[in-house]
């Protein structure tokens, strides 16, 4: 190319000069410059042509890298496990990848042109159209969890994610089948409500927290029976719940240091009871929970024992009672049995010398030996009277009445006998008592009582002493009687053996009468059957005060 322009610029300078025959330094000057530039431009386009055919290699070469790119993006598209799903503006399947297919259960090739929603489940739809229309709008989107109804009404549960091409108007989606999780989830969610249902029917309260102390989970009767608040459960606050519990026990330190001992040995168990400000009383028990045989945390089961350990602690004391009283009760018995012995002593010797000697005894022997077993038969009667009285009181058999009474005229009626026989003795009796005192009480047990305690002062008061019996109100609206002798008294020993049946409290009087001290003991019990106090006062030869209270008319129930 480059010859034939130099060719062609050489014939035209020949024709100038055979034409005009004539030399022009001018037109030299400016062919040469003429020539050069032509000789510029071949230049130039050979180097164009040269770069044309670079970029032109390179352009293949990027097309050729193009197309296995996209070959291979195809190839991932179509063969990967996840499904991948494109769709018009319109909603209509555009296409889809292999996956995509076998997960709507279709060819790949019959999908284009479906409209997508065909294969949604009527529920899933409006959650469908806000999410495809935040992808559009650009708003910030999550997941999206649809059920597709699929042929022969099989369920799938899938997981939507995607994008949407504002150049060509469609939206890329991501199909991912949770079908098998949500079934599992589903199972778990069941398997939670489940134990869930369980934990809240249980009795216990139960308490679930991890290594930290940090409260996982609790049931409904624990909230119920440490009378949690709402607002403290709800707001999880931990420390708060702990300082609401620590408020109620009797020993919160002690609680505390128990947890922190089962914290430092977290494979440990325990069994405990904690007592309450308000007497309540819970069994705790408290076990590690594991996970691949590793202690992950620790579950507290309570269990309110009020009620039992309230009747063990009445049962113990019942037993306790009962083995006193047993024990009491034989020694009682022999000491009933002494009694007993000493007059049926001389039942056995008057029979006997009256059976032998009956002919040769006068009738002032005899009178005496009918006068001595007149009197053992007295003291037989007056001890069985009393030990079939304690008894029928023992039982409960003894009818209680109580009621109001009027206690001069009472005390004058039921002494009667008491002070017949203190005027024996020349013993003087006064009676002190305000006219209208009154008292409610069982007439039979109150008169037992008193002539109980007037007999014995007789008993123990020596020929010419003096006997007051005297009635007051006292504080707590009670009226308070006092028998005081000036007797032989008794010291701190007999005192205290008093009121009980395992020690043997008889004496004669001071005129040889009889005395078992079961008396007292009935007294004490009818006393006590009024919810009233007996006590004694007494110094050797100083005499005795026999004290007893009982309710007056304000506290009438009957």
């Amino acid at each position: 190319m480059e010859t034939n322009l130099h060719s062609e610029s050489e014939r035209s300078t020949q024709q100038q000069r055979g034409d005009g025959h004539r030399h022009d330094p001018a037109s030299d000057e400016t062919n040469d410059q003429h020539e050069a530039l032509l000789r510029s431009l071949v230049r130039q386009m050979k180097i164009n042509q040269v770069d044309i055919g670079n970029q032109n290699e390179a352009l293949i070469e990027a097309i050729e890298k193009s197309e296995l790119r996209l070959r291979k993006y195809t190839v991932m598209y179509d063969l990967a496990p996840t499904a991948y799903l494109t769709l018009a503006s319109s909603g209509h399947i555009i296409e889809m990848n292999k996956a995509g297919a076998s997960l709507l259960n279709a060819n790949s090739d019959s999908l284009p042109g479906q409209p997508f929603e065909h294969y949604l489940d009527l529920n899933s739809r409006d959650e469908y159209t806000r999410f495809t229309r935040a992808l559009i709008t650009g708003e910030p989107t999550v997941p999206c969890q649809v059920n597709l109804r699929l042929e022969r009404d099989c369920i799938k549960n899938v997981l939507l994610t995607g994008y949407f091409n504002e150049i060509e108007k469609t939206w890329l989606l991501n199909l991912l089948d949770i079908s098998e999780r949500f079934k599992y989830e589903q199972l778990l969610q069941q398997t939670l409500s489940f134990t869930e249902s369980i934990l809240n029917s249980i009795h216990n309260g139960i308490l679930v927290v991890d290594n930290k102390g940090k409260v996982m989970k609790t049931n409904e009767n624990f909230a119920r029976m440490w009378q949690i608040p709402g607002e403290i459960l709800e707001s999880a606050d931990d420390q708060m719940l702990l300082k609401f519990v620590m408020s109620q026990l009797e020993d919160p330190q002690e609680f505390m240091q128990k947890v922190a001992s089962l914290y430092n040995t977290p494979f440990t168990e325990s069994f405990d009871l904690i007592r309450f400000k308000d007497k309540r009383v819970f069994e705790r028990i408290s076990k590690p929970v594991f996970d691949n045989a590793q202690p992950v945390g620790r579950v507290w089961s309570f269990l309110d024992v009020t009620t039992k350990v309230n009747h063990e602690a009445e049962i113990s004391q019942k037993n306790e009672a009962l083995q006193r009283i047993n024990a009491e009760k034989d020694k009682f018995f022999s000491i009933i049995a002494h009694d007993l012995k000493s007059p049926f002593n001389v039942f056995l010797g008057v029979t006997e010398l009256i059976s032998e000697d009956a002919r040769d005894l006068s009738r002032e022997q005899i009178s005496k030996l009918t006068a001595s077993l007149h009197g053992s038969a007295q003291k037989l009667y007056h001890l069985l009277e009393n030990l079939l009285e304690w008894s029928q009181m023992q039982r409960g058999k003894i009818p209680f009445e109580p009621k109001k009474l009027s206690l001069e005229p009472f005390l004058s009626d039921c002494l009667s006998t008491s002070i017949e026989m203190a005027d024996k003795k020349n013993i003087e009796v006064t009676i002190s008592v305000p006219p209208d005192a009154k008292v409610v009480a069982d007439e039979l047990m109150l008169a037992s009582v008193l002539r109980n305690l007037t007999t014995n002062a007789v008993k123990f008061t020596p020929v010419g002493g003096h006997i007051s019996i005297v009635a007051e109100s006292i504080e707590d609206q009670k009226i308070r009687i006092m028998v005081r002798d000036s007797g032989i008294g008794m010291d701190k020993q007999l005192i205290n053996g008093l009121f009980r049946l395992d020690e043997n409290t008889n004496r004669v009087g001071t005129e040889g009468e009889p005395s078992t001290g079961l008396g007292l003991m009935l007294c004490k019990g009818f006393v006590e059957k009024h919810h009233g106090k007996i006590w004694v006062e007494s110094e050797t030869n100083k005499g005795s005060s026999f004290y007893l209270t009982l309710s007056d008319q304000k506290h009438c129930t009957t």
